[in-house]
């Protein structure tokens, strides 16, 4: 069975995507309504950001696959962590718009990683595994606006923020338990 492989992969993938699509969803209204971004600017950060996530996804193509993928995906999600919880103490949006598309850099590898992770983990069966975490992965783009909706709708984006920074912390301590985990296993086959 792949599910026991898979549990922390699919954790991680649904925080990340939650987090991912919350901050995708309201970036551009936070920047113009929040901080009083002109609106070409607060449009353009959205553009920005997924900027970011692509060139940062072409960098982390040539990252060498011969370590483990935690040690990669761990550190992205601690920084994205770093980066949405430093939104709160920003007060001027050019600073909140440079954030976001570090932030987007951060982002850039980790869906990709961990999908890549989880199926390699499991190559007998790599496409299911791959396909039962993206598949959970998904369920963040459903959940996202019935958690976070409801704290936007009263102007709560500092808490936004810091649920999503939590998230991600917590995704990234899980990557790093992974990371323990797999090299128990090895051990042990060893």
């Amino acid at each position: 069975s792949v599910l026991p492989s898979i549990a922390i992969p699919s954790i991680c993938i649904f925080l990340y995507v939650f987090s991912e699509m919350g901050i995708a969803t309201f970036l551009n209204v936070y920047l113009r309504n929040t901080l009083q971004a002109p609106e070409n600017m607060a449009i353009f950060a959205l553009g920005a950001f997924w900027t970011a996530v692509i060139i940062g996804r072409i960098i982390r193509a040539f990252i060498p696959q011969d370590q483990a993928y935690e040690l990669v995906i761990a550190p992205l999600l601690f920084c994205a962590s770093l980066c949405v919880l430093g939104q709160i103490f920003i007060s001027t949006w050019q600073l909140s718009f440079a954030l976001f598309f570090v932030l987007g850099l951060s982002f850039a590898g980790t869906w990709p990683l961990i999908v890549s992770m989880a199926s390699s983990r499991n190559l007998a069966d790599s496409g299911t595994a791959a396909g039962i975490t993206i598949a959970i992965g998904s369920l963040g783009c459903i959940f996202n606006p019935l958690v976070l909706g409801p704290l936007l709708d009263r102007g709560q984006s500092r808490l936004v923020f810091i649920l999503l920074s939590f998230l991600l912390f917590l995704a990234s301590a899980l990557m790093f338990f992974s990371l323990l985990l797999h090299r128990a296993r090895q051990k042990t086959e060893a």
